[in-house]
């Protein structure tokens, strides 16, 4: 069976955002109970154009049958499952500074595509992780939503869902940033591990090594 793939986008260019590496070390340091053997951790830039061909190269490479898209918006007080993706561009710059030239992401496009991966059985499976989380139609009109539709679009046979996760207690402590989120690491370290297994049980694997991470001190 094939592995699952974790997609993570990162770092944004807002002030203050978890970025992909931090999430990448904190699965590392504190997901000690997790069999690497069993996912795949690739990280995309943050940037309009090279973000999606990264993840796309990553997809073409492996053949996962599940593949979870993962941000971070420091304005986010929940985790946020996307039940798909919009084909327009906001006025949202990338971590190079560039912003999208156009309103649509793919002109001709569809003007919205579903997420594969079923967002309502993404959902139950973060809240039941004890993360507490919110469908939205769509992950915000930036690069996040780019890298989305476009991954849709291609239309390979990979399962696709996307998560928001908002800062950490712990990033924001370090950034002395405000935010809305109560959520700290490790419990959003569990709804990333939750999603993750339940993409793997809709591609027929055991993915039963996956074990909640250790509480982390607030």
């Amino acid at each position: 069976m094939s592995k699952p793939l974790l997609l993570l986008l990162g770092p944004s260019a807002l002030p203050g955002a978890t970025s992909a590496s931090e999430i990448h070390l904190t699965l590392q340091a504190e997901a000690l109970a997790v069999p690497q053997d069993d996912w795949e951790i690739v990280e995309a830039p943050f940037r309009w154009w090279d973000g999606l061909e990264a993840a796309r190269t990553a997809i073409l490479a492996r053949a996962p049958a599940a593949v979870l898209l993962v941000a971070t918006d420091p304005d986010a007080a929940l985790v946020r499952v996307s039940a798909g993706a919009r084909n327009r561009a906001g006025t949202e710059k990338d971590a190079a500074g560039h912003g999208w030239p156009g309103r649509q992401i793919a002109p001709g496009g569809k003007s919205q595509l579903l997420a594969s991966l079923p967002s309502d059985g993404l959902l139950a499976a973060v809240r039941a992780s004890g993360a507490p989380a919110e469908m939205v139609g769509h992950p915000g009109l930036g690069v996040t939503n780019r890298c989305f539709y476009g991954l849709l679009a291609a239309s390979g046979s990979a399962m696709i869902g996307c998560l928001h996760l908002p800062m950490s207690l712990e990033s924001a402590r370090r950034h002395a940033s405000a935010t809305p989120s109560r959520l700290n690491r490790a419990t959003l370290l569990n709804a990333v591990l939750a999603a993750l297994a339940f993409a793997q049980s809709l591609s027929g694997a055991d993915l039963g090594g996956l074990e909640p991470a250790r509480p982390a001190a607030r």
